[in-house]
């Protein structure tokens, strides 16, 4: 990647869906895409072939975008998905060459010319409107932190507080794709089964609950189905999903991850627990 030249950015980013709480590295890996791709057509030699790479185009794949952000694939996909729906990029894969993605209005982030002012008009209008679109594809507001956590120690009979370390893993989840529903659910799934079990009680907390892992479990299954005889969640599992997650999310300070589940001594990750991780992986 050059290291040379440079970008436009509008101030207008900042009603943007990225810029929204929650979605720094969303926001980051955006900025990623529009430093990497071609700022001049450029040809590229491909299985012995020459393929051309046009303005605003790169040849890249899933799985070089998740060993450069650190990431699951799955996790990118989901983010391009996000990106080509909002009409940010555009992507042609062949099994020639390829996956070529595409920053859509390329121009608008490099040239300058008499007609920008109302080309970015219209853009920031454009943006807007695909933002509005996405946050109402439930049509249900920005999560209220604060109610949500009262809704959850109403279910669960827990005392949790409306703290970082817990919006955190409730942002997750959303950026993921489930939606506000989805996570009552699996609080009221769970307090259900587990709120008169003296044995897992314990666990009705956001950081089993609300786990990667664990949740992706949680929120498949059937509500009608008589539950079957409680186990114990896997522990070491739900510690490392939640450090590994607190660490994307703060660019690998282990640091900042472990004042963030420090501000909660509900939350069982301890200091220890987060630097034997960071040594191990």
């Amino acid at each position: 990647m050059a290291d040379e030249g440079w970008i436009k950015l509008y101030r207008s980013i900042r009603s943007n869906w990225l810029w929204d709480d929650g979605n720094e590295r969303y926001l980051k890996w955006w900025l990623d895409i529009l430093l990497d791709v071609n700022h001049s057509p450029k040809k590229t030699l491909i299985n012995g072939k020459f393929v051309e790479v046009k303005t605003g185009q790169k040849k890249t794949s899933v799985l070089k975008l998740s060993e450069r952000w650190g990431v699951s694939r799955n996790t990118v996909r989901k983010f391009l998905d996000l990106l080509e729906e909002d009409d940010m990029i555009s992507r042609k894969s062949r099994t020639t060459d390829g996956t070529t993605l595409e920053v859509r209005n390329y121009a608008d982030y490099q040239s300058f010319n008499s007609e920008k002012g109302q080309q970015n008009g219209q853009q920031t209008d454009q943006r807007t409107d695909h933002k509005q679109e996405l946050k109402e594809l439930n049509k249900e507001p920005i999560v209220d932190f604060k109610k949500f956590m009262e809704f959850f120690n109403e279910k669960t009979g827990k005392h949790y507080r409306d703290v970082e370390a817990n919006r955190k893993l409730i942002r997750a989840r959303l950026n993921d794709g489930y939606s506000k529903k989805d996570l009552a659910f699996v609080v009221e799934l769970k307090s259900k089964q587990w709120r008169d079990d003296s044995k897992m009680r314990k666990y009705l907390r956001p950081s089993t609950l609300f786990a990667p892992m664990n949740f992706e479990n949680y929120v498949n299954e059937d509500a009608t189905s008589q539950p079957v005889k409680a186990t114990t969640p896997d522990v070491k599992v739900t510690k490392d999903d939640s450090i590994r997650e607190a660490l994307e999310m703060n660019g690998g300070d282990a640091e900042a991850v472990i004042n963030n589940f420090e501000t909660d001594p509900d939350i069982p990750i301890t200091r220890e627990d987060v630097e034997e991780y960071v040594q191990w992986h």
